[in-house]
């Protein structure tokens, strides 16, 4: 119990350090390196929810248990796994009048339940959009296209971007006559105080899962689409140690 607790605060107190780091007290270079790859989503996950309003709670309630049922037949009819299905409380808020920032009679009760499904086959993807966006108690709803393959793709741009970076920092030291020592420190989220010292802004890392183009197979009764593809990048942040040319 002892080692653990002086473990514990072995490891606050070189947090509490490497906070505290400024500019190294070495010649250095710091270079940051970039890699992106364009690639056809295979998977999403959608989100909406199941919205009801009324004026009876009752009524609003069994609203929203039918719509739950023919969502359920809509997904069995897909072949959607229940695995893939997630929903989550039932919410409840009265809706009251207002006037002069007073509240005042209540009007009726909205009533929602949220939905995320994960498609693992997104050929399914067009039919449950067409289907659920027909229906007027669904809304909210958010796509997040992705590839299954995502943890690969990241490793081999990680490697690339690094490769980028050491590509980078070779030419600066190349050009004040200087090379390349060992690498000081690396790192995908950067250097904080040190970007600070160089003006440099700390980009979030985040994919990206905007798309450019979208696949229509000519048929204008499909009125959604599946990206043509996204963008998964990476950047890595590199400290080298400075030598010099003998």
């Amino acid at each position: 119990m002892t080692n653990k607790f002086f473990a514990i605060l072995a490891l606050q107190f070189f947090v509490s350090i490497a906070n505290a780091i400024q500019l190294p007290d070495f010649p250095f270079i710091y270079s940051q390196g970039y890699a992106a790859k364009e690639i056809p989503p295979n998977t999403v996950e959608l989100n909406f929810y199941v919205k009801i309003f009324d004026e009876n709670p009752e009524t609003a309630f069994k609203l929203l248990q039918k719509q739950n049922i023919d969502l359920v037949k809509l997904f069995k009819d897909l072949d959607i796994p229940d695995e893939n299905i997630e929903s989550y409380d039932i919410q409840k808020t009265t809706v009251r009048e207002n006037k002069d920032y007073q509240e005042l009679k209540v009007l009726g009760y909205d009533i929602s339940q949220g939905y995320t499904l994960r498609l693992k086959d997104i050929n399914k993807y067009t039919a449950l959009m067409n289907k659920i966006v027909s229906y007027r108690n669904i809304v909210n709803f958010n796509s997040k296209f992705d590839v299954a393959e995502r943890q690969d793709v990241e490793a081999s741009l990680l490697i690339e971007a690094y490769a980028d970076a050491k590509n980078r920092a070779k030419n600066i030291a190349n050009s004040v006559g200087a090379q390349l020592d060992a690498v000081f420190a690396i790192s995908e989220k950067g250097f904080g105080s040190i970007e600070g010292d160089f003006g440099i802004s700390n980009a979030s890392d985040k994919s990206d899962y905007m798309f450019n183009k979208a696949s229509f197979n000519g048929n204008p009764a499909v009125i959604t689409f599946i990206p043509y593809s996204i963008k998964i990048e990476k950047k890595v942040n590199v400290i080298y140690k400075l030598g010099t040319n003998q």
